[in-house]
């Protein structure tokens, strides 16, 4: 766990600080699971989040938007069963 009273006050700027310097303190691997129909700023916003986090990958399911375990079920699973094994 992120120990906070290390963290720099600056991370508190934006949500985007934060959970920067949040994943950029958990153990790796870690990834990121975007549906691109999102909406132009969130997308974006999730994959320079991915981008900024050293280890981390970044996986796009295409036609889903926010909740993806609902929408794309099998791709879903299928990419989550991957990344644990």
């Amino acid at each position: 766990m992120p120990d906070w009273r290390k963290a720099p006050l600056s991370i508190f700027d934006s949500w985007e600080t934060t959970a920067r310097w949040v994943l950029g303190q958990m153990p790796s691997p870690k990834f990121a699971l975007a549906g691109l129909s999102l909406g132009g700023m969130i997308a974006v916003e999730i994959m320079q989040i991915a981008a900024a986090i050293k280890g981390s990958a970044l996986i796009v399911i295409e036609q889903c938007g926010h909740l993806i375990t609902m929408e794309k079920p099998n791709e879903t699973k299928a990419i989550l069963s991957k990344w644990l094994s």
